[in-house]
């Protein structure tokens, strides 16, 4: 017993050296290292007495029994060493019902405990945001239950690319989060970029070859946030800037902190009326083609001369458009809009070959009734 107790008593002591100062791995290694020296004395005294000769049967009988619960604590810890321990095991009611992997509390749960764990050790939490793009499609072809098997498919795609200390979840409408500690921001970009392959590969579903569009937003602790209510917001601003980026990807930047403050609560305000008040109007820049001297081309550019703000490029408010529904409308007023103008050009020189071109986004192509609203002008 003297000697197994002395072989612990080694190992804790160079464990605890291995951690650092003040962790609480360090302490709990030290308290451990204190039990295993009680038990050292312990031992050493019961072991002399029940040696010494004339000792008790009794005293014979107490030693062999602990030297059975040492083998026997021993024998559990090992096999104990493959089981989840209760503490990471997730209650049902925290999971996402339609995938099972944990859903926004559980997230915001663990984003806490990684940024405290960051915190003590200087290593980062990264967040990263998958947004499936257009999926609403995916339920319209095939039906909402395929639907679901896709997303189940995906969620368990992302979490096979993924550790085992990775959390994978599904937050609110056709997105995953992935929570990941990691050493600096390029591991955090090697895990986006294996995502990103891994998604990139196609969906089987009832025989079709289903190719699955994404966008992904990363925001990493400390840099871009100090709690996890603000890093989960900036992983939704960069998720934005993602839809806009050819790459489909983005990393925070605190460039765009201005996009996340009370100026952009008040663009989302004043932007339905925008049209009403008549602040919104078209700018336009000559385009040539020097193979076609005779032919005269534009493109027209919105503006939006906001009372507060002054004027402001579309790229302060488009960005809000989309994610409020009011692209529609502005589409609908930039297109009215230049018709008009072109209309009135026309007129007043019937020999010009004028054009003008209108820069449609993404989700304005995607409005079925585009096509007939633009059939009846």
């Amino acid at each position: 017993m003297y000697a197994v107790a002395m072989h612990a008593q080694t190992k804790l002591v160079a464990d605890a050296a291995r951690e650092p100062a003040g962790s609480v791995r360090a302490r709990r290694r030290l308290r451990a290292l204190a039990v295993v020296a009680f038990l050292v004395a312990a031992g050493a005294s019961l072991i002399d007495a029940a040696l010494t000769p004339g000792a008790p049967a009794l005293l014979r009988k107490a030693l062999l029994l602990i030297l059975i619960g040492i083998v026997l604590v021993v024998a559990v810890r090992r096999l104990g060493r493959g089981v989840v321990p209760p503490a990471v095991a997730a209650p049902a009611a925290l999971l996402d019902p339609l995938t099972g992997l944990p859903g926004l509390p559980l997230l915001e749960e663990r984003l806490q405990r990684a940024i405290t764990e960051s915190t003590r050790d200087g290593r980062r939490v990264a967040l990263i945001l998958v947004d499936l793009d257009h999926f609403r499609r995916v339920n319209e072809a095939f039906g909402r239950e395929l639907g679901d098997e896709v997303l189940r498919r995906l969620g368990r795609r992302i979490r096979g690319l993924l550790r085992d200390v990775d959390t994978v979840a599904r937050v609110p409408g056709d997105e995953f989060a992935l929570l990941a500690r990691v050493g600096d921001r390029a591991e955090a970009e090697l895990i986006v970029a294996k995502v990103m392959g891994g998604l990139a590969e196609p969906c089987e579903l009832l025989g079709t070859q289903l190719a699955v569009h994404f966008d992904v937003g990363l925001a990493l602790f400390p840099d871009h946030a100090r709690d996890p209510r603000t890093l989960l917001q900036h992983a939704e601003v960069a998720l934005d800037r993602a839809k806009e980026s050819p790459e489909r990807f983005a990393a925070y930047s605190p460039a765009e902190e201005a996009d996340t403050g009370p100026d952009r609560l008040a663009l989302l305000a004043d932007l339905p009326a925008a049209v009403q008040r008549g602040e919104l109007r078209l700018v336009y820049q000559p385009k040539r083609d020097l193979h076609a001297p005779g032919r005269e081309a534009f493109e027209a550019f919105m503006r939006w001369q906001h009372p507060v703000y002054g004027e402001l490029e579309p790229m302060r408010f488009l960005p809000l458009a989309e994610q409020t529904g009011m692209i529609t409308a502005l589409t609908h007023w930039a297109l009215d809009e230049a018709l008009r103008v072109l209309a009135a050009a026309q007129a007043g020189a019937p020999e010009r070959a004028l054009e003008i071109a209108v820069n449609l986004s993404v989700r304005a192509l995607d409005d079925p009734t585009l096509a007939a609203w633009l059939a009846a002008r």
